[in-house]
């Protein structure tokens, strides 16, 4: 049985005459977050098997919230994922819906992380995507 938690607390704002007025980082939230890390991770782990929509009326929060967690966890991701070096990459064209629309999907195999999508072809965005990674991994 799960029971509802509510913490309610003032974080405090501080001066800085450098950054100006800046909100004191809460130790159980991210940074721009009203909810608790234990709970943002429920959430993505509810969004992992339904939809933004589905989700918020299982946990009765609204769609931007659910969304502002999803939003917030893709920022820790690609953070993370930039300090791992690349050693090989998948490359994959898949169809969807039924016009014949293609999306192509660069992964790093082991790991199933995906590291680019988009809606050029393979040839097209391969291509564009070789150039982008050598000039930012070097």
């Amino acid at each position: 049985m799960q029971y509802q938690t509510v913490l309610t607390a003032y974080v405090p704002r501080v001066q800085c005459k450098e950054h100006g007025v800046k909100q004191v980082t809460a130790p159980w939230a991210g940074p721009g977050s009203r909810f608790t890390a234990l709970f943002e991770s429920l959430v993505i782990d509810w969004l992992q098997g339904t939809s933004i929509t589905a989700a918020a009326q299982m946990l009765h929060m609204s769609w931007d919230e659910v969304d502002g967690v999803m939003q917030r966890a893709v920022e820790r991701g690609l953070k993370r994922r930039e300090s791992q070096p690349l050693r090989r990459i998948g490359i994959d064209e898949t169809s969807f819906q039924k016009r014949h629309e293609y999306v192509t999907v660069g992964s790093t195999g082991a790991a199933a992380s995906v590291v680019r999508g988009s809606a050029a072809r393979v040839e097209e965005a391969a291509s564009a995507d070789a150039r982008r990674l050598a000039t930012e991994r070097g």
